[in-house]
């Protein structure tokens, strides 16, 4: 289950741009997907992602969704606190 979790991940990665390297070997460790795209400013974007997969993710998912609503308002908190902060340096 696993190894298909890796594919449909890797397959989503490469339909948004990102070459992909599956199964990284570092030390006694392993990289799950190495992503990197080059950007029209000439950076790379990077990423190392790890795939999990499982037939009953539930509470999981309600864990994880948690976070994420908490980081997307910490997120723009951050972002009008940096609007203000620009325009009275401005």
């Amino acid at each position: 289950m696993s190894l298909l979790a890796e594919v449909v991940v890797e397959e989503w990665l490469n339909r948004r741009g990102y070459f992909t390297i599956r199964g990284v070997k570092l030390g006694n460790d392993e990289i799950d997907l190495l992503a990197i795209r080059p950007l029209s400013n000439g950076n790379i974007e990077r990423r190392h992602i790890e795939v999990s997969a499982s037939t009953n993710p539930i509470s999981y998912f309600i864990g994880v969704w948690r976070i994420l609503c908490m980081a997307q308002i910490e997120h723009k908190r951050i972002s009008t606190y940096a609007m203000v902060a620009n325009r009275t340096h401005t």
